[in-house]
Parts: structure tokens; sequence; C-alpha cells
């Protein structure tokens, strides 16, 4: 059985079950799911991410929020950021992520070609557990899930990065975002 934990405003763990979880904004409580925390790891930690979607005009830079709790120190540890809604591509089907950080340095050839030079870890932050993502000049094309895995303690988050004109979207205004919240939903 598992553990449901209401979990504090804008600090929701997610697992990798789950899929996103918690409030899309917070005037949308229609679209609210139950949070859930990751089975404990040995240590008892796990990953917390925003329950807000990120919101950011094009041409912002933007820090995806995502850190170990307890805090962990996670230099010389692996930090896998992906979009899971992109399908893998080229003749491999292998799986290319946004950012990939092992053996104490960023692993560009696992990476997707847009995010090599537009996104990065702070080391100070790793020692603390902080494993946010900054993705610096947002595009439209960034907009959609991101999902933050370490794989050595085997727990993930996913957060909403979501990219307009305009920085305060509804549901009812963007086609595409009611679309992600319908299948979010039907989960």
């Amino acid at each position: 059985p598992r553990n449901l934990t209401l979990s504090p405003p804008l600090l929701l763990p997610f697992n990798r079950s789950s899929g996103f979880s918690g409030f899309y904004f917070s005037f949308m409580i229609i679209f609210m799911k139950p949070n859930k925390i990751f089975p404990a790891t040995p240590g008892g930690l796990h990953l917390i991410g925003s329950s807000q979607p990120i919101v950011a005009a094009p041409g912002d830079d933007v820090i995806l929020p995502c850190r170990v709790d307890p805090e962990w120190d996670a230099v010389g540890k692996t930090v896998e950021w992906s979009r899971p809604d992109l399908r893998p591509t080229g003749p491999q089907k292998r799986v290319e992520y946004v950012f990939v950080y092992r053996f104490r340095k960023t692993d560009r050839d696992m990476m997707m070609d847009t995010y090599i030079q537009r996104t990065s870890l702070s080391q100070d932050g790793l020692r603390r557990g902080d494993v946010s993502l900054t993705i610096r000049n947002v595009s439209l094309q960034d907009q959609g899930r991101f999902r933050c895995f370490i794989p050595r303690l085997g727990i993930e988050a996913e957060l909403l990065l979501v990219v307009g004109e305009e920085r305060v979207q509804t549901a009812g205004s963007d086609p595409n975002l009611l679309d992600f919240f319908s299948s979010v939903l039907a989960c």
C-alpha cells in the first residue's frame, strides 16, 4: 500500500509511477490530484519540485526547481533531466536528455543539441542536493513537462514549464495546455 501525504504548498514530491501531481494553478482546484511520496530510499530521501507550473516568456532565463530532501551531496552522482512528452528520435531511438550530469561534469553526448549551450546546474547547489536546472533563452519549443531523475536513488520529480507571450495563462486560453491537463488527469 502507498502512503498518501499532503506536502507544504509549492513543495510537492513526485514519484516515478504517479506522473505530475499537485496544483497546476492555485485557482484551478478541479485539476488537483493527491500528492504521493516515493517509497523511502535507504536514507529516506526524495525529490521536491514545484507544485506550480513555471511560467516564462520567450527569451527569459528560468530555473526548474528540484532538490533532494533531506539535504544530500549530489556532486559526483548522476542527474538526468529529460522531456517525457518528447519521443526518442534518430536511428537508435535512444532517449536524448535536456541535461545530463555524471562523473562530475556535463555529458553533452547524451543531450539534445538545442539544450547543450542553454542548460546548467549549480555546482554549489549540488553539494546541498539542489539539482535545479537553469534554462537560458527559453523558447516556445521548451514548453512542456520536464523530469529530473537521480538513478542512484531511483527517484524523480516532474515539473511543467509554460512558455507564452503572456506570463499568466489559464487552461481555457491555451488549447495545448488544456490538452496537457486532460492527458494528465486521464492517467
